[in-house]
């Protein structure tokens, strides 16, 4: 059931407070409800996204060139970051949660199989197929796997799906409009026994058992920081680990593969699988990481720029020019469309002149690309389009190293709902760069070798790691920033994703993870609440 806190607040008898109505808190909420329990939700936004909450900005005052604007990396409204998600579901890999001496400060403090058995669960809820390998298109090789398969949800909006639950649930109520901007503890500090909702000039306390802090990795972290102002000692400290070792992925393009055969283009395609499209993938062996050591990295092709008109295209310049229109935003959500829009002063005039040069063949590849991305059900996930020439920009995606002065921390301004507004910084390494451009030689000599393609760099490889440092920009991913382990002076959480410091609240969120790894974080961040629901029904069994 849905309640507005400027309306109604009358919270129902609950087990389970979650602070948050995002992709996990939902997930979290729907599994709980599952089992029996009466869960409160808090959404600090509306039904709908409104114009009033992205102006509020979520509070980040400065963030580097190198990290997404917040309000296109977060959504304040009920379904969070349901209204942003492209719906690219992938299981993280055993050797992300392994220590690897070469990649610093990694290891999980659970094995892979505590993860891996949630997975048909998140699988379940997010409406996929649990099934994320297929035949390798390169036979038994050591070096490299193309077996990998990425999947994307029929409907990324996920409160599309769930809406009709949530408002007919008489166990989960979802309080609208109504921020949580601190705690209030027992006398020793062990214990939340309230947590405070802003409504209008007035601060509420909302009693909780136990409690879920589900907001999303920077909010989540930025919650924490403000509650850490008021109580220094709490999460590690003022200068532990709360805000550290922020990642997400490295992403980008700096080659070109181009197929020994035209038929091969399939193979590289999407493939509808049921009532969804699914995708495979050229990803390093997890040996060959270790013999060269190599971060994660995976591989897809994909399409030339489509905003540098260089690509003679008309088709292309076409939906450039559609996207950059006043309607543009219609057709793509704002990260995304970013990508295919760029950055910048682009002139029109090229792109004009790649459609009228070709009006034919222009209108054709439009209209089927139309059909594809926004008429058919399933949409296909992103454009990709068969070319002549055989030749496709290969995008890599690489995880980043977790790194102490990578962080969210607080600035000394305030919001208007009075909490500190927050700064992020944010940067790949040129040892990162390096090591992904280790990674493409090696696919390279692969493909060479299996007859598949060649692969074309963009030019020496200084220019090569500059072109990488220069597209290292994320945001979207919000990773590691309370991240979990064994003892309270190197992370946030504990194994059970339980706050160190804290008897009763817990964190589920991406920013609990201790490494990025290579894949999207959404299906393994499911995956690991779905886990803690687990955990906190057998603590509530037991307390009975």
């Amino acid at each position: 059931m849905f309640v507005d806190l400027s309306v109604n607040l009358e919270p129902i008898e609950h087990d389970i407070c979650v602070v948050g109505s995002g992709i996990i808190g939902l997930s979290i909420a729907h599994f709980l409800e599952a089992n029996g329990l009466r869960v409160l939700m808090l959404e600090a936004g509306d039904r709908w996204p409104t114009d009033e909450n992205i102006e509020r900005n979520f509070g980040l005052l400065k963030v580097e060139d190198t990290h997404s604007p917040i309000e296109e990396a977060s959504r304040r409204a009920l379904g969070g970051n349901s209204y942003q998600w492209g719906g690219r579901c992938v299981p993280l890999d055993p050797i992300d949660l392994k220590e690897r001496d070469w990649i610093p400060d990694s290891g999980w403090p659970i094995d892979y199989g505590e993860l891996e058995k949630w997975h048909a669960a998140a699988a379940e809820f997010l409406r996929v197929k649990n099934s994320f390998e297929a035949a390798d298109l390169f036979g038994d090789n050591a070096l490299i796997n193309f077996r990998d398969l990425e999947r994307w949800m029929p409907n990324s909006n996920v409160i599309e799906i769930y809406s009709e639950w949530l408002a007919r649930s008489d166990s989960v109520q979802c309080i609208l409009n109504a921020p949580v901007v601190g705690f209030e503890f027992d006398q020793e500090q062990r214990i939340v026994e309230n947590v405070v909702v802003k409504s209008g000039p007035n601060q509420i306390p909302i009693k909780v058992n136990e409690l879920v802090i589900a907001c999303g990795g920077v909010n989540t972290t930025r919650l924490l920081l403000n509650v850490q102002k008021q109580s220094p000692h709490l999460f590690g400290g003022m200068n532990g680990p709360l805000g550290r070792y922020y990642m997400g992925h490295i992403y980008g393009k700096i080659s070109t593969l181009k197929l020994t055969y035209a038929s091969d283009f399939s193979k590289l395609n999407y493939t509808l699988d049921g009532d969804h499209y699914s995708r495979q993938r050229i990803s390093i062996a997890p040996e060959t990481q270790e013999e060269f050591r190599l971060p994660q990295v995976t591989f897809t092709a994909g399409n030339p720029v489509v905003y540098d008109a260089a690509h003679k295209s008309g088709t292309f310049s076409m939906i450039w020019l559609a996207l950059v229109s006043p309607i543009g935003h219609k057709f793509l959500t704002g990260p995304l469309r970013k990508i295919y829009v760029g950055e910048g002063s682009i002139s029109i005039w090229p792109h004009i002149w790649n459609v009228v040069r070709r009006p034919f063949s222009t209108i054709a590849g439009t209209l089927a690309v139309a059909k594809s991305m926004f008429f058919q059900k399933p949409r296909t996930p992103t454009i990709f389009v068969e070319n002549k020439e055989r030749a496709y920009a290969l995008y890599y995606h690489a995880e980043q190293t977790p790194l102490p002065e990578n962080r969210i921390s607080l600035s000394e301004q305030k919001d208007d709902l009075g909490m500190y507004r927050v700064a992020v910084t944010f940067e790949c390494s040129t040892r990162e760069a390096e090591r992904i451009v280790e990674a493409h030689k090696l696919l390279q000599k692969e493909l060479e070798s299996t007859g598949f393609g060649t692969l074309e760099f963009i030019d020496n490889d200084a220019a090569c790691i500059a072109s990488l440092l220069r597209q290292a920009k994320d945001g979207l991913h919000q990773i590691g920033s309370t991240r979990m382990s064994l003892d309270p002076k190197d992370g946030v959480v504990n194994a059970d994703c339980k706050i160190h410091d804290l008897d009763n609240a817990y964190i589920a969120s991406t920013s609990v993870f201790p490494t990025s790894g290579q894949a999207n974080p959404t299906f393994a961040g499911v995956a690991l609440a779905l886990r803690l629901g687990k955990h906190l029904i057998e603590k509530l069994r037991h307390k009975v």
